[in-house]
């Protein structure tokens, strides 16, 4: 995968929302905001084509969050991918799903 469908961040920028907004942002080419919280998928849950962005805990729950484009976007996580965060970006007329319970933020547009 190359660095622009999926990008690790660091943990000063991972615990800090202004600076993961302003990255996803960079990365994604818009401006977006991030979900205050984060949330457990749910097994073959198809996200909402607002999201535009997710942030991933790696070592957060076991599972996967797949972006169909080409190539496919696939980040595994759970207990044994050790610590750390990326943020997967989602185009305009891909599909992102969420396998098994991945840990997980959405970026979304921000209302203008």
């Amino acid at each position: 995968m190359s660095k622009d469908q999926v990008t690790p961040v660091n943990d000063i920028i991972a615990h800090d929302d202004r600076k993961l907004e302003e990255k996803a942002s960079q990365l994604y080419g818009a401006d977006i905001v991030l979900d205050s919280k984060e949330t457990t998928g749910t097994d073959f849950e198809i996200l909402d084509a607002s999201i535009c962005a997710v942030l991933v805990r790696k070592g957060g729950g076991a599972g996967a969050v797949r972006v169909h484009s080409n190539p496919v976007k696939n980040v595994v996580t759970g207990p044994t991918q050790g610590p750390g965060y990326v943020i997967v970006i989602v185009k305009s007329g891909e599909d992102c799903m969420l396998l098994g319970n991945p840990s997980v933020r959405y970026f979304r547009r921000r209302s203008p």
